[in-house]
């Protein structure tokens, strides 16, 4: 699977399981699967395939 353009294996995790590994926090992140925003209430049935396109987006502050 391609995790924001890196080749990474997370086959079989849950969404949830994946931003644990990638020490990520969920409230600050947008994740896209497959080219479609993926809603944060389905970050723990959702399980990851080899063929997954998954994308990160973290938000950022500043002024």
């Amino acid at each position: 699977m391609i995790v924001n353009g890196k080749k990474k294996n997370y086959e079989g995790f849950s969404v949830s399981e994946m931003i644990k590994d990638l020490d990520l926090d969920a409230d600050k992140i947008v994740v896209e699967l497959n080219l479609e925003i993926l809603p944060k209430d389905e970050y723990d049935k959702t399980i990851l395939k080899e063929d997954d396109k998954i994308e990160i987006v973290a938000f950022v502050g500043g002024g």
